[in-house]
């Protein structure tokens, strides 16, 4: 299944989601492996536009047949009313089993459709799909946080509960976080136009294991980030700059790989990118499919850095 949770506050809006993929999802891919092996997972939260955000659980297939379709034709054929009327097709016709929430910039401000259940609820001020369990997850941990903390931090740390509890089997992997950049407006980066766009959240993830250091008193020690032996793990989040493919970068950098989930290239896998530093990651998928990234980026054993590429 999967979890997707979303909120609107003012002019903003927040969109957490995983990646997980357990159900069935074609013929020439088995159920426990993808249930097992995050590279399997999909990109569940989708720019299809710099001002929609489609996010999708449940029967896989069917969104992806629909995304593949999407991203084929021509963008000015398509509407809201014409846009909801097709998603809203496929939720019957999946037997209610694949689940969507529509997020648009609608001059600067968010509007939410959520498509579940048999029905279409417009104008929401939050909405989730997915996992039952997992939202209960959720909602218990985000009502212990703090009231005075910004929303967008209580709904990611709350989200993050719910990745790292062993016992939702349902949901896992990718912590993907889309909100509405109101910066970019008028800046041509992601399509900025007059109007606010939807932007993936880049950031990194480290733990650097339980590697014993002696550091001398009184003086300043930059510190490693640990090494794969001693259990350290890193992941850096890497989003897209390009008006027409969205999507997000993830690297590894013990592991020296990357994996690349952009719906516009391919809508059922993630890409896999081997042997490769961050700054080769990024050129490697820039030389390839043109497109531009951004994020943090491990430089050293002892360095990050906020690095660009195809600029």
């Amino acid at each position: 299944m999967t979890l997707v949770v979303c909120r609107k506050e003012d002019h903003e809006v927040f969109v957490q989601s995983d990646s997980k993929v357990i159900d069935s999802f074609g013929a020439a891919n088995e159920r426990s492996l993808r249930q097992n092996d995050m590279l399997g997972g999909l990109l569940k939260t989708v720019l299809i536009h710099p001002h929609i955000c489609l996010s999708f659980s449940g029967a896989s297939r069917h969104a992806t047949k629909f995304l593949k379709t999407f991203m084929a034709s021509d963008m000015r054929e398509w509407g809201t009313r014409r846009l909801i009327v097709e998603l809203f097709k496929i939720h019957r016709e999946s037997g209610l089993a694949c689940e969507f929430i529509l997020c648009e910039s609608v001059e600067r401000s968010p509007r939410i459709t959520l498509i579940k259940d048999g029905n279409v609820q417009v104008d929401q001020q939050s909405a989730w799909i997915g996992s039952q369990p997992a939202f209960n997850k959720y909602q218990e941990s985000f009502h212990k946080l703090d009231a005075s903390e910004p929303l967008n931090q209580r709904m990611r740390r709350a989200f993050r509960e719910v990745i790292d509890d062993e016992n939702l089997l349902e949901v896992g992997h990718f912590h993907i976080e889309v909100y509405l950049e109101h910066k970019f407006a008028n800046t041509g980066l992601i399509g900025g136009g007059p109007d606010s766009v939807f932007a993936y959240e880049y950031k990194g993830e480290w733990d650097a294991g339980n590697q014993v250091l002696s550091i001398k008193a009184n003086e300043a020690t930059a510190l490693p980030m640990g090494s794969a032996p001693y259990g350290a793990y890193g992941l850096g989040y890497f989003r897209s700059l390009s008006t027409k493919r969205q999507g997000v970068a993830l690297h590894f950098p013990h592991a020296s790989f990357g994996i690349l989930m952009c719906p516009q290239v391919d809508c059922e896998k993630a890409i896999i990118f081997k042997d490769c530093v961050a700054t080769e990651f990024l050129d490697q998928i820039w030389d390839t499919y043109q497109i531009a990234l951004e994020g943090v980026a491990v430089v050293s054993e002892t360095k990050f850095q906020h690095i660009r590429s195809g600029r």
